[in-house]
């Protein structure tokens, strides 16, 4: 599978009081991903450095909310809240964003049905980093929930919560399916293959995605 390479002409650059607020945007999101069982989310992100905590997408208040798609330094981080407010969090070990001011492409995935230790999956410039840990079965979905944000935030943790560097994010885009290593393979390859050109998700063969936000293309 190959996708149609489109022009890539603007990025979102955020300082660290920068962050884009998707109004009213994660209860319905949560709701239909716990329809499908499966969620996936996928960036470009570029940070400013590798050594602090910084993030691509949130959904709490004071604390982490249902999802939240963050870094640790090196280490992609994919953390979810169930509906018991219990957090599970996957932090890659292999696959790493090694250098500042560089893109990396970066894949956050869930799906249900898998078993528990093969649940959550993070990926980096399309290969898959080995980590592994029990996932939830279910994604918190009630908006009077403690730390819930009826707001998801593209660049912050948090409403409390920003990136303590800058970061640039490109092309981010919400699904309520899990893409599969391929599909993911494949939208960094058309970058790779096409400099200057993205790939076109609504493509992707697990279907289009539930939002995607282009960063002014």
């Amino acid at each position: 599978f190959a996708y149609t390479a489109i022009d890539n002409s603007f990025s979102m650059d955020l300082d660290t009081l920068g962050y884009i607020e998707i109004p009213d945007f994660t209860k319905p999101y949560v709701d239909a991903v716990n329809s499908e069982g499966q969620l996936s989310f996928v960036c470009w992100i570029k940070t400013g450095n590798v050594g602090v905590n910084y993030y691509a997408a949130g959904s709490g208040t004071l604390s982490n909310g249902p999802f939240t798609f963050q870094f640790s330094g090196k280490n992609i981080r994919l953390t979810l809240k169930n509906s018991s407010a219990v957090v599970y969090t996957l932090t890659g070990t292999d696959q790493l964003i090694t250098d500042a001011d560089q893109w990396f492409h970066c894949a956050f995935t869930w799906n249900s049905s898998n078993p528990a230790i093969e649940r959550m999956k993070v990926y980096v410039n399309g290969v898959a980093d080995s980590a592994q840990t029990n996932g939830p079965a279910d994604i918190q979905s009630n908006p009077v929930a403690s730390f819930f944000n009826s707001d998801t935030l593209i660049g912050r943790l948090r409403e409390s919560s920003g990136n303590v560097t800058p970061v640039s994010i490109d092309e981010a885009a919400f699904f309520t399916k899990e893409l599969s290593e391929e599909t993911i393979q494949a939208i960094y390859d058309t970058t790779v293959n096409n400099p200057g050109k993205v790939a076109d998700l609504s493509e992707t063969p697990e279907g289009e995605p539930y939002a995607w936000y282009r960063m002014g293309d």
